[in-house]
């Protein structure tokens, strides 16, 4: 499953596109305004991270609600928990975790920086959920995978399938 387009050694945002119809975007039939969808995609290409990935976090996260806050303190469609907003504030600018466009922009940034890490996709979710501490204890018994992971990659599977049809009916 290529959800890693490429190490993106600079950690830097790549720009060489203008919208995401120029870039193939095809919005899913999710609970999610078309508007941020191609956000998401356009973010996602330019931080070389499968959009498929993302939105089957987002899924996983928080069901397309971009106004949930959790009893843990998470925020927002990628559930930004509180102990990453002073850092995401002053390296992103971040100022409404319950906006959609700003708890994107976080979750994307964390994963891309997760991926640079960790590589695997399952070790990536598995320390964007449970935090790098916590996923790191689980590795050290040997456990590589969650019903986190399998629900993220089972919903990332629907919408890789998904978009194949959608592809398929336009050729």
């Amino acid at each position: 499953m290529e959800l890693l387009m490429g190490k993106h050694s600079t950690g830097g945002l790549s720009s060489d596109w203008t919208s995401g119809a120029e870039l193939g975007f095809i919005p899913l039939e999710v609970g999610l305004d078309e508007d941020i969808q191609e956000f998401i995609y356009c973010l996602s290409y330019g931080y070389n991270l499968d959009f498929t990935f993302v939105m089957g976090l987002i899924q996983t996260e928080s069901t397309f609600n971009s106004d949930i806050v959790s009893s843990t303190n998470d925020y927002g469609l990628m559930q930004i928990n509180t102990i990453n907003h002073e850092w995401l504030k002053e390296k992103l600018g971040i100022t409404d975790f319950l906006d959609p466009y700003q708890n994107t922009r976080s979750g994307i940034y964390i994963l891309r920086n997760l991926f640079e890490k960790y590589e695997d996709p399952e070790k990536v979710l598995m320390a964007y959920n449970l935090g790098e501490t916590g996923a790191k204890k689980l590795w050290n018994k040997g456990i590589y995978e969650t019903d986190y992971t399998k629900k993220v990659l089972k919903n990332i599977e629907q919408f890789k399938n998904y978009i194949n049809e959608r592809n398929e009916e336009n050729e």
